[in-house]
């Protein structure tokens, strides 16, 4: 016979390992989720070229109990010129739950 076991975890207490370029553009939220976008090439200070991701975000406040998963997003690209990110979209009052999170 196949044992099947579950699990569940609050979200509070797990950490997304956000790399470090991006985390300080959390503003006092907490990131839920990031997911590489594209790449472009930096040519960066040095002159080396590398490949650097952009990214989508989803954050939330850092509260418990709230009744859905993010709710907003954003979208960080690197500023070439600049060698650092910004933000070129973002969106507040989403109220969304990601797709592992269902009520049952």
């Amino acid at each position: 016979m196949r044992r099947t076991a579950w699990a569940w975890v609050l979200a509070r207490m797990v950490d997304i390992d956000v790399p470090l370029d991006i985390a300080q553009y959390a503003e006092g939220q907490r990131f839920v989720a990031f997911f590489v976008l594209d790449q472009v090439q930096d040519a960066g200070k040095e002159g080396t070229g590398k490949n650097v991701a952009q990214y989508l975000c989803a954050m939330t406040e850092p509260h418990d109990g709230l009744p859905y998963d993010y709710d907003q997003i954003r979208v960080l690209h690197l500023e070439c010129q600049k060698h650092r990110y910004e933000t070129a979209y973002r969106e507040h009052g989403l109220k969304r739950r990601t797709a592992g999170n269902r009520d049952e």
